[in-house]
C-alpha cells in the first residue's frame, strides 16, 4: 500500500493540519496530522496529495517537491508513504471528508493553519517531524537531510 501526505504552507508561513478524532470502545483520541491518506490504483503519489487535500481542506494546492520518502515492512508486506511540499493555489478552507467513510463515521473533525509556535504547543501531531525538522528544511536551516528513510525513523513512526 502506497500512502501520501502533503505539507501546505500559507502566505503568512503557517501549516495545514486536519484533526482526525478515532472512537473505541476502549477510547477517543484526536489528533493533528499532515493532509494525506492512500494512493489509488493506477495514480501518481504527487496527484493523490493534490486529491487528498482538496478532499480534506477545501484547498487547491500544486506540488512543489518531494521531501521523504518513506518505507516499513508490516504485517501487510511493503509499504510507503511520501512526503510532499505543496503551495496552495486557491479553494477555501473548510473541513472535508473521507469519501471512504460512511457520513456517521467520519475521522475529520477541523482544519486549521498553525504557526511554528502554535504547532509546538499542540499535545499530539503526526508526524513529528512537523515541529522542528519539517520547518528548518524548507527554511534550507538543514539542507544535508535525508530524503529517503526507512520506518521506525526519527519523527516518522506512529505513536
Amino acid at each position: 500500500m502506497s500512502g501520501v501526505r502533503v505539507f501546505v504552507v500559507d502566505k503568512h508561513k503557517r501549516l495545514l493540519l486536519v484533526k482526525h478524532k478515532h472512537s473505541t470502545v476502549l477510547r477517543n483520541e484526536e489528533f493533528w496530522v499532515i493532509p494525506g491518506g492512500g494512493v489509488e490504483k493506477n495514480e501518481f503519489s504527487s496527484d493523490a496529495g493534490i486529491r487528498e487535500v482538496k478532499e480534506e481542506t477545501g484547498i487547491d494546492i500544486k506540488i512543489q517537491k518531494l521531501l521523504w520518502s518513506v518505507e516499513e515492512i508490516n504485517k501487510d508486506g511493503m509499504s510507503n508513504c511520501n512526503y510532499f511540499l505543496g503551495e496552495m493555489i486557491g479553494g477555501s478552507l473548510i473541513i472535508g471528508t473521507d469519501p471512504e467513510l460512511e457520513e456517521n463515521n467520519q475521522i475529520l473533525c477541523g482544519a486549521k493553519f498553525f504557526s511554528r509556535e502554535e504547532l509546538n504547543n499542540l499535545p499530539k501531531v503526526y508526524p513529528e517531524v512537523t515541529r522542528n525538522e519539517f520547518w528548518d528544511v524548507i527554511e534550507n536551516k538543514n539542507v544535508n537531510y535525508e530524503v529517503w528513510r526507512t520506518r521506525p525513523s526519527k519523527g516518522f513512526g506512529a505513536e
